[in-house]
């Protein structure tokens, strides 16, 4: 999918990657070395558990993560591609399982190995309310990926979340960064075919 051409082209990944990221978070039959590191004695013995949180967070189990979390599995533990259970979770918009996972001291601003954050997430789906939680809690708001540069804006004007991005705009996003091949929000939105965030971009 491309945000700025056509739908269907190959230039903007955005939804191949996030189906990539959410099928490795809920397939994978053990964690890796590094991953074990990150998780406490309490249950380092099953390596399952991180697989096990991941989905947890993705499919909104509040339950079965604050289970984790109380067993010592540490908040910010990532998977091979630098994700969080935070942004599995802002990402499907599980309100409750973001901010429990704040409390217990998430990192806000955590970077994947893309340079994505939990807002750059929340922000191309309709996940106002997380997007507004996040915001909230410190989200830098201008955070560029490093494969084309693209922001939490831009992704909200590419997949046409207009209340997303009124939201990210009352709190200063900056709709006139440019990606990696010189384009704005404003051209993700016009050639995705969303005319309202055109016009709300115009008419600022």
């Amino acid at each position: 999918m491309q945000i700025k051409k056509q739908m269907n082209s190959t230039k903007f990944f955005l939804i191949p990657v996030l189906l990539y990221f959410i099928i490795l978070c809920c397939s994978r039959e053990k964690t890796n070395n590094t991953e074990k590191a990150n998780i406490k004695e309490s249950v380092i013995e099953s390596p399952l558990s991180l697989p096990a949180f991941m989905d947890a967070a993705l499919n909104g189990n509040s339950d079965k993560v604050k289970e984790f979390i109380a067993g010592g599995l540490v908040v910010d533990t990532t998977d091979e591609n630098g994700n969080t259970a935070m942004m599995l979770a802002a990402y499907n918009n599980h309100t409750e399982i973001v901010k429990y996972l704040l409390g217990k001291g998430a990192d806000v601003n955590h970077l994947d190995n893309n340079n994505r954050t939990a807002l750059m997430y929340a922000s191309s789906g309709p996940a106002n309310e997380t997007v507004k939680i996040l915001l909230k809690a410190g989200a830098e708001i201008n955070v560029t990926g490093n494969i084309e540069g693209f922001t939490a804006i831009m992704f909200a004007a590419a997949e046409g979340q207009t209340e997303v991005f009124k939201t990210l705009i009352d709190a200063g996003a900056d709709i006139s960064i440019k990606d990696k091949d010189g384009e704005t929000a404003r051209d993700f939105a016009n050639n995705n075919g969303h005319s309202t965030i055109v016009r709300l971009i115009d008419n600022r």
